[in-house]
């Protein structure tokens, strides 16, 4: 098995619950790999001390990056919902649209 697929294997149970889609922990994954120092020669309880070390670094970052989602998410459903309850209630502002043709308003 390849480094990727071990970096892989390690990092799903722990990205699981952040909501990232297959093809980002497969990226997250493949960065991780291709910054592992340990050589092929090394025993694998070395290159697993290596994974979950580096997989163990990133995960701050990663649980950053969600909450970052998270909140832009909820600002534009906030910002969407704000807007939808504005047009409901914005039935004078355009009163031209319910004149008549040839009628003059005093």
């Amino acid at each position: 098995m390849d480094r990727k697929q071990q970096v892989l294997l390690k990092l799903k149970p722990k990205v699981k619950a952040f909501g990232f889609n297959k093809k980002e922990v497969m990226g997250i994954a493949a960065r991780i790999a291709d910054n592992l120092t340990s050589t092929d020669d090394a025993s694998d309880e070395d290159v697993n001390a290596e994974i979950e070390a580096a997989i163990d670094a990133v995960l701050p970052y990663l649980q950053v990056s969600q909450s970052f989602a998270n909140r832009v998410i909820e600002e534009n459903r906030k910002k969407n919902d704000d807007d939808e309850t504005d047009d409901g209630d914005d039935t004078s502002s355009n009163t031209s649209n319910n004149r008549q043709t040839g009628f003059k308003q005093k």
